[in-house]
């Protein structure tokens, strides 16, 4: 067995062993951005209004992430891009998810939670590839930073400050 190979049972071991002595009703990590998210920002250098809602679907097996963003156009607010994610978890703090938005495109992602905050990465080299980073930085307040990769270097195209509106927690 390779030594990658036997790393990832001693995760996988461990995982299971917290789930086990904390008991299945335990949170997952995400769980922590459950509830409805209100964000100002940039997006490709223009003043954006971003929304964010997180919550548990299809029996509590996923968690749907729908999102939305705007910004001030020519001729006034106008709509960039909806999307939603469905994200499940595959190991203790790794996540998996699919992800659909409005321009028609399908991105897988790939997530890991580590000290509050949530980076996934998505994308594959047919479409485009990036990454989205959701930092916690208070119980109701997030932080958003997305990339893009450009030429072999992630590239920020958008950065938000999120309040959590819903009073969930």
């Amino acid at each position: 067995m390779s030594r990658l190979r036997v790393l990832q049972f001693g995760a996988a071991l461990a995982c299971l062993s917290a789930s086990a002595v904390a008991g299945a009703q335990d949170p997952e990590p995400i769980d922590r951005f459950l509830g409805t998210w209100d964000g100002r920002g940039e997006l490709f250098g223009t003043e954006a209004a971003f929304i964010m809602n997180w919550e548990r679907v299809l029996e509590g097996r996923f968690v749907r992430l729908m999102f939305s963003n705007s910004m001030q156009g020519e001729q006034g607010v106008q709509p960039v891009l909806s999307a939603h994610a469905y994200y499940r978890q595959t190991g203790c703090d790794s996540y998996e998810a699919d992800w659909y938005d409005t321009r028609g495109v399908r991105q897988p992602v790939v997530a890991m939670f580590e000290n509050g905050t949530l980076t996934a990465n998505w994308g594959t080299s047919d479409t485009e590839m990036g990454r989205t980073v959701y930092r916690l930085t208070g119980d109701n307040d997030m932080e958003v930073v997305d990339y893009v990769m450009r030429d072999g270097q992630y590239q920020i195209f958008g950065r938000a400050r999120y309040a959590r509106t819903d009073g969930s927690k």
